[in-house]
């Protein structure tokens, strides 16, 4: 009798590629201009810790929390951060802030990547938790 092998929809596939690491493949959620799969990878040593990993995603994606990783740099967000967010501060503070993340953060950090992406809200309540008397 031949047995179904086929995953559940939105399980997702695993398998070892040529190079030795294993991948496991996911659907995201499907493009809304051309309706194809979003798809992402996540790779591993181990079958066993890809596993692990994408039954990790598949709950985030069943629960409505997973938050597709950040292409950013440290850089570009580091200047949004100081457009956005600094607007309500003295010139003084802006200047100061510039001066001490610019030159040191920009040339250690360059080309870093960010693992998410900001959480905007959260930023806003600690710099009004900061500026409270």
């Amino acid at each position: 009798m031949k047995r179904n092998k086929k995953n559940a929809q939105g399980a997702g596939t695993i398998r070892k590629r040529s190079d030795g690491r294993w991948e496991a493949r996911f659907t995201i959620g499907f493009d809304p201009v051309n309706g194809k799969q979003k798809q992402k990878s996540i790779y591993g040593k181990t079958q066993k810790e890809v596993r692990e990993k994408l039954a990790q995603v598949t709950v985030e994606i069943d629960e409505g929390t997973y938050i597709e990783p950040c292409q950013m740099t440290l850089e570009e967000w580091m200047t949004i951060w100081l457009a956005e967010y600094m607007g309500d501060k003295k010139w003084s503070t802006i200047k100061h802030y510039k001066a001490q993340v610019m030159p040191c953060g920009f040339l250690m950090m360059r080309g870093k990547k960010k693992k998410k992406p900001p959480p905007k809200p959260a930023e806003e309540f600690r710099f009004q938790q900061m500026s409270v008397p």
